[in-house]
């Protein structure tokens, strides 16, 4: 307690006037009054110094010294389980991220060649001093993504999956062991949803993702579906769905966000809620196993604001899901890959001198190299290319004659009805 009664020596630095401080309150039984209040009425008069201060005295500082010094007899606030845990499973996620990165380093020093057109000259000169550094050491990363065979699908996963659908996520899942962020770009119907499931549970089953959930971004038209898909194919993974229009469920559900967010597997949500100021600082707060853009092009203009917004979510990997292929300009492309590997795709210059339609630039030759970068980080399918279980086109010609089928030509009644 402090005793502000008597004169204070000021024990750092004296004034200039040399004046000594002193102070206008003084604490009596644990209650902060002001000196001048200290006195008892007797009969007509005051009494003042009628109560004595706290025996517990404390010295005098100036004002604004030592702030963030702890109060006396304060007792540290304890901070909630659930936010430990979050820092916990974020710091595991933190410590892959940094794996991948140098798994990522080695992928793309070994496709220098590749890169060469569309980077800055810093990035080469990094890459080439990598590649001079490594030339005799094996990446585990590589040699596991080399060795690794899927074999059968996910036991999580209750749908038989297509062959072509094993062979995109055993594409995936060698993607991701080498850190690589990638591009799911099959044909609309081939199911790329149903992949997307496979990988995260593929990642669950195996322990490559031991805590926390992976995030799922779909526009509105397609929330619900993505949740039923969910239920219908791995009904053991727990989603949360983040989008209401109501506002008590919406207040419920950044209170999941907060404190339970770790005991889910996939959070759904929106790009609207994405984008959202009081939903952001909930979604960056958590570290994610694996980011899903369905419907990824939405992000091919890098100005906007879902595309500033996604940028800052953290997640150990990235996966784009589009069936849509690039138009307009390269610059689209660009954007996607700076929005996977933003530390190698740095400027838009080559990309936009290479195929711009509005501008009549058109490079036969660097469209030939940006056809070959993008294998490197996307799989592409048609239905034709993969699909073996859907019957074949049967055609059938009918003939008219005078309005009539013509098999019924010599048909009387036929005739009578023409």
């Amino acid at each position: 307690m402090i005793d502000h009664g008597q004169d204070v020596e000021d024990v750092d630095e004296p004034r200039r006037t040399g004046r000594k401080r002193k102070s206008t309150t003084m604490i009596i039984q644990g209650h902060t009054v002001k000196t001048q209040n200290n006195y008892v009425l007797k009969g007509h008069s005051y009494s003042h110094g009628a109560f004595e201060a706290d025996s517990m005295v404390q010295a005098w500082k100036p004002r604004g010294a030592n702030k963030n010094a702890p109060k006396l007899n304060s007792v540290p606030k304890k901070r909630a389980a659930h936010f430990d845990d979050r820092l916990k499973h974020n710091a595991i996620v933190k410590e892959r991220m940094a794996k991948d990165e140098v798994a990522r380093m080695n992928f793309m020093t070994e496709r220098i060649s590749t890169l060469e057109p569309f980077v800055e000259n810093k990035v080469l000169l990094a890459l080439e001093q990598k590649r001079q550094n490594n030339d005799e050491k094996v990446c585990p990363a590589k040699k596991r993504a080399d060795n690794f065979m899927l074999g059968v699908q996910p036991e999580i996963v209750t749908t038989e999956l297509r062959d072509y659908q094993m062979i995109g996520l055993e594409w995936m899942v060698k993607m991701h062991l080498r850190g690589m962020p990638m591009v799911l770009g099959d044909e609309m119907g081939l199911g790329k949803t149903l992949q997307t499931i496979s990988l995260i549970s593929h990642l669950k089953e195996k322990g490559l993702t031991t805590t926390g959930p992976s995030l799922v971004i779909a526009p509105l038209s397609v929330l619900y579906s993505w949740c039923n898909e969910v239920v219908k194919h791995a009904p053991n993974l727990k989603h949360f769905r983040l989008h209401g229009s109501d506002v008590k469920e919406k207040e419920n559900q950044k209170l999941t966000l907060t404190k339970d967010i770790l005991e889910y597997d996939i959070v759904i949500t929106t790009y609207e809620m994405a984008k959202s100021k009081e939903i952001q600082s909930l979604i960056r707060g958590t570290y994610f196993n694996l980011c899903v853009l369905d419907e990824g092009h939405i992000i091919k203009n890098s100005g906007t604001l879902i595309s500033e917004a996604v940028r800052k979510i953290h997640s150990q990997n990235k996966l784009i899901l589009t069936g849509t292929p690039l138009q307009n300009n390269l610059v689209e492309l660009y954007a996607i890959l700076n929005y996977l590997y933003p530390v190698y795709f740095t400027k838009p210059d080559s990309f936009a001198d290479a195929f711009d339609i509005s501008h009549n630039r058109i490079d036969p030759d660097m469209l030939l190299k940006a056809n070959k970068l993008l294998g490197m980080f996307m799989l592409r399918r048609l239905k034709e290319e993969v699909e073996k279980l859907m019957p074949k086109k049967i055609e059938t010609k009918v003939r008219f004659w005078n309005g009539r089928p013509w098999q019924f030509r010599n048909c009387p009644q036929c005739i009578l009805l023409a």
